[in-house]
């Protein structure tokens, strides 16, 4: 009964904004996370699962900051001929999974979790931009935490430690969308 209380609120909670939760929403997911993720088992194949959604992450984080560079150079051709202004790349994370679709009907086909701000490349950034995919972001190493020796990408360290998603909720992903958000910016200064 206490799981299905804390799936239901836990749907209630994406069919809003992630960042506009009330304190209270906050807390009852934090505290869903601390449920679920005690009852959670790491068995070689649920390691073997998260392994697989991490190493297709970090493949298509590489595809991406490849796409990202090209449409910098782009954006800077725009710049350059005073097209636009400036501009920014901004890259959205959504997960899919139809588990959480019975909590509510006329949710099947929306994300369970989205963020609108998972990464962001800017003008002449490319040195951290190598860094960011190259890094292991694994929160874990160096502890006795099952996945400790994983190299991990940045989204799915994100998914894992920003969010108030469990384990179990990143075993239910589906279906990953990146999407990638150009904001072209046309700037008018008044005197």
């Amino acid at each position: 009964m206490e799981q299905y209380y804390y799936d239901y609120i836990f749907t209630q909670c994406f069919l809003k904004d992630w960042k506009g939760l009330s304190k209270i929403e906050k807390k009852v997911l934090r505290d869903r996370r601390k449920y679920m993720d005690s009852i959670f088992v790491f068995s070689e194949e649920n390691i073997a699962k998260l392994q697989k959604i991490n190493d297709m992450l970090h493949k298509k984080e590489e595809a991406i900051h490849a796409h990202a560079n090209l449409l910098r150079k782009r954006q800077k051709e725009y710049v350059d001929s005073n097209r636009i202004d400036d501009y920014e790349i901004d890259f959205e994370l959504l997960l899919f999974s139809s588990v959480y679709d019975k909590f509510h009907p006329d949710f099947e086909g929306n994300s369970y979790y989205s963020n609108e701000s998972l990464f962001h490349f800017g003008d002449n950034e490319n040195d951290a931009e190598e860094f960011f995919v190259k890094e292991n972001w694994n929160e874990f190493a160096n502890s006795s935490h099952p996945l400790a020796k994983d190299h991990h990408c940045y989204t799915f360290h994100c998914i894992y430690d920003h969010s108030f998603l469990s384990w179990q909720d990143i075993m239910q992903i589906e279906d990953v969308w990146i999407n990638i958000v150009i904001l072209n910016q046309f700037c008018l200064e008044i005197k």
